[in-house]
């Protein structure tokens, strides 16, 4: 097995911690809000920065296609048993609209074509709105794959002038085709690839060997921040990126502060890490424990939060009470059925 590092499950953690934390606040009042807008900035980008640094290339077709398996096993199954569960719970607890036309396969469609933005548009949420949250696993399956794909390409070419080169594409992608709603997300594979061979270049410059400065650290996150507040908030589900090199910058920059800043603390805390090993978990299932908050707050206690601050408060405790909920779960799940989790009876 593995040696696990301390700072990339904290990392790790922290990344989906507020992503969760983003989507309570949309849920309490908050989206569009400070807090809600800089944390758009980086936290996708964060993850897949982790993913390309955890990445190591195949060199035969044998490791290959035991890597692609492993992918689908651990990420792309769990996907399609939580989505399937996830249509059933919202037809039957959430669905208001349009609930026959979706029964008739929409939903399917949206769980098996996987792409978040599918069907959406200014009078509909589209047909994967039982539970979006999950477009990151369809996503990541296939960057991963792709990256394996072109895993010689990282072995025989510096891995800055991929970086070069996925740049490029994206750019290209991005300004002049206007890539979007493909299956898998493989628009948003191509737009948020940089930042997974960012994260390759990483490791393959040793970049974490030494401690950073952990001023130098706090002056990427400002700088970034302050890019990210020039350049506006990006939208992953809609792929807008508005300056989709200066998203690239400013993203770059708060990730690599902030991991720097975790690396050079170094804080020992198993709460933390435990969440770091068990994203995935929390990545399928926190939408309910938050919707279920929500209905909770407008119409049961009848609250309505328009004050920030106060929406930041109640997003912050739904989103603590979201991650415990699927962590109940995960513990459940890894004893009756660790497939469910991304997990198998020999991890």
């Amino acid at each position: 097995m593995a040696t696990r590092v301390r700072w990339v499950d904290q990392v790790r953690a922290l990344a989906m911690i507020l992503i969760v934390l983003g989507h309570s606040l949309g849920q309490t009042g908050g989206e569009g809000g400070t807090v809600y807008n800089w944390l758009c900035l980086f936290h996708v980008p964060l993850c897949v920065v982790l993913s390309g640094f955890l990445f190591s290339p195949r060199n035969t077709l044998s490791d290959g296609k035991r890597y692609v398996k492993k992918v689908l096993l651990h990420e792309y199954v769990p996907y399609l048993i939580w989505g399937a569960i996830s249509i059933v719970v919202y037809l039957v607890l959430m669905c208001r609209n349009n609930s026959a036309i979706k029964m008739g396969g929409g939903y399917a469609i949206g769980l098996l074509y996987g792409n978040g933005s599918l069907g959406r548009s200014s009078t509909s949420s589209g047909l994967m709105v039982w539970n979006s949250p999950m477009w990151y696993l369809p996503f990541i399956v296939a960057t991963e794959i792709l990256a394996c794909a072109i895993s010689k390409l990282l072995n025989k070419i510096s891995s800055k002038v991929v970086l070069l080169l996925a740049v490029c594409v994206g750019m290209l992608s991005y300004y002049l085709l206007r890539l979007h709603s493909l299956f898998m997300e493989l628009e948003t594979v191509i737009y948020l690839f940089p930042f997974f061979v960012f994260g390759f270049l990483l490791k393959d410059i040793d970049f974490l060997k030494h401690r950073c400065n952990p001023v130098v650290g706090i002056m990427l996150v400002f700088a970034g921040s302050v890019l990210g507040k020039f350049n506006g908030a990006p939208g992953y589900l809609s792929d807008t990126y508005n300056n989709y090199l200066l998203f690239l910058v400013s993203a770059s920059c708060i990730c690599i502060g902030i991991i720097s800043l975790v690396q050079y603390a170094d804080i020992k805390c198993s709460t933390v890490e435990y969440i770091g090993k068990n994203t995935l978990a929390i990545l399928v299932a926190h939408k309910f424990p938050i919707m279920f908050c929500s209905i909770i707050l407008s119409s049961v206690l009848h609250i309505s939060i328009e004050n920030e601050a106060v929406s930041f408060i109640a997003g912050t405790v739904v989103a603590a009470i979201s991650i415990a909920g699927c962590l109940i779960v995960e513990r459940i799940m890894e004893r009756i059925c660790p497939v469910l989790i991304g997990k198998s009876t020999n991890s």
